[in-house]
């Protein structure tokens, strides 16, 4: 069982007071080897590449959206089409054949 130092030593049993500041000794003379610290240095930069990767792949994908709303605003515009109407997958135009959802 680990104690945290946020709890006041006056309130421990002295079998814990004991426990801990030798816990603390020992902890303070282990020390990471160069290897394991640049190891761990190295996985840190992997992590925050992977993150900044998913943030600009998010960014792509939105702007891709948003061209692809853009154009289906510019084809609807061209054929004077409203929200009543579709565009089919092959291209139709369907007057009056969109799906209207409840709000």
């Amino acid at each position: 069982m680990l104690l945290s130092p946020r709890v006041k030593e006056a309130n421990w049993h002295p079998r814990q007071q004991k426990f801990y500041k030798g816990f603390m000794s020992e902890q303070e003379k282990v020390k990471l080897d160069e290897v394991d610290r640049m190891a761990l240095e190295v996985a840190k930069a992997n992590k925050k590449t992977a993150l900044a990767n998913a943030e600009k792949a998010l960014a792509q994908n939105e702007t891709s959206e948003l061209a692809y709303k853009y154009i289906v605003l510019q084809i609807y515009m061209k054929y004077g089409l409203n929200e009543k109407d579709a565009i089919s997958e092959s291209g139709d135009i369907l007057k009056g054949g969109a799906v209207v959802k409840d709000q």
